[in-house]
This record gives C-alpha cells, sequence and structure tokens, in this order.
C-alpha cells in the first residue's frame, strides 16, 4: 500500500503532490476526528450542539495563545452577551488569527472557563467543513485523470458546507427568538400572578372596610 502510494507520487508534479500530501492529510485528520466523534446529520449536530453548550456566539479570532483563543464577539445566540470571549479550544478545529467563526462553547466544571470539546460543531466562516457531518472525497488513485473530478467534489462539498453554515446562523436567530418569546411569557404570567394577588388582596380590604362600616352602622342604631 505505502509502496503503490509512493509510485502514484512519483508520477504527480510538484503542484500535484502538495495538493494530494494537503488532502491525504485532511482525511486523516478526519479519521481520527470522527474516531471518538458519532457520525450524525447536520441538524441531529445542531440540536445537540445547542442543547449542550452554554455559549452560542460568532465572533472574530484576535489573539491566540496555544489552544487558548480569543474573540471580538459579533453576535451572541445563547448565554450572557458580552464583548470579549476568552475559549479553550480541545480539539482539531481550523481556526486562524483574524477568522470570523461560529462558536459552540461550554463553562469547564461550573467556572468561568470556555471550553470547545472535540465533537463541536464551531467552524471558521473560511473552512465550514465539520468532518463528522460531511463525507470528505478521498483523493483518487489516478490523479492525473480524475483530477478534475475531484476537485468538482471539494468545491462542491465546501458550497454545500457554507449553505449549511447559512442555515445554521438563520436557525440560531429563530432559537435566540424563541427564547425571548419564552422569557417574556414567564414575565408577563409572574405578572399577571401578582396582579390577580394584588388584586385579591384589595377585594378583601375593600369587603373588610364595608364589613366594618356596616358593623358601625347597625351597632349606632
Amino acid at each position: 500500500m505505502v509502496l503503490n502510494i509512493i509510485n502514484m507520487l512519483n508520477n504527480f508534479s510538484m503542484k500535484n503532490k502538495v495538493f494530494f500530501i494537503v488532502i491525504f492529510l485532511l482525511a486523516l485528520n478526519n479519521s481520527i476526528y470522527s474516531y471518538d466523534c458519532k457520525k450524525m446529520n447536520i441538524d441531529e449536530a445542531r440540536a445537540l450542539n445547542y442543547e449542550n453548550n452554554d455559549v452560542i456566539f460568532i465572533g472574530k479570532v484576535i489573539k491566540t495563545d496555544k489552544t487558548l483563543f480569543t474573540f471580538k464577539v459579533i453576535e451572541v445566540f445563547k448565554g450572557k452577551s458580552d464583548t470579549i470571549y476568552q475559549v479553550q479550544i480541545n480539539s482539531n478545529l481550523n481556526i486562524n488569527l483574524g477568522d470570523k467563526c461560529l462558536i459552540y462553547a461550554h463553562y469547564q466544571n461550573e467556572s468561568k472557563n470556555l471550553i470547545i470539546n472535540e465533537c463541536s460543531i464551531s467552524r471558521s466562516f473560511c473552512n465550514p467543513v465539520i468532518f463528522n457531518i460531511y463525507d470528505i472525497p478521498h483523493p483518487p488513485l489516478n490523479f492525473e485523470e480524475d483530477e478534475d473530478k475531484f476537485n468538482n467534489s471539494m468545491k462542491l462539498l465546501q458550497l454545500q458546507s457554507k449553505i449549511d453554515l447559512v442555515e445554521e446562523v438563520s436557525w440560531l436567530r429563530g432559537k435566540r427568538i424563541m427564547a425571548l418569546v419564552q422569557n417574556n411569557e414567564k414575565i408577563l404570567n409572574r405578572l399577571t400572578n401578582y396582579f390577580i394577588y394584588v388584586s385579591l388582596l384589595f377585594l378583601i380590604l375593600i369587603i373588610f372596610l364595608l364589613f366594618k362600616r356596616v358593623k358601625k352602622v347597625y351597632t349606632s342604631n
């Protein structure tokens, strides 16, 4: 197998060799990543990540320190709104300085430290492909003949992942609106209960005063 790959690479141009190696590493990373992460469709992944994370936001990477990333917040869908978030990324996410990203993060052990786990669907807008969601095309053995077909498959994958990301942002905005409506309904219910309680007290007070007045009139007669 290894000898076949070496012989195949010898027949490639330098450009195609570099391209093949990049794709091979991408496929290898896909296999490693998917080993511990359940394969699921994008809708299942969205629902699972929404429920299992405390903070969901769009932000721009403004600082990196090994696995600690600092984001300038653009839009928050879930959790406390803030201007800056620091997130510990414990995964193989392809996120770089300056990238605009959609981040799903949770607090570690009830602390203030936000982390992204291995199976998160957090991703960069530049490269939104999620390894345990999409089927990554494998480089063909006869690259010279099937190069166009493989390149088209990669372009379609990139296009589909970008479309899914746009739809996901719209879905998250809908979830945020629903959460606000539910929260307003809770507030309205509390205000309604408070109004009923106050009204009952006021009615009891009126009845008491009327009873006291009637008693006074009856006593005077």
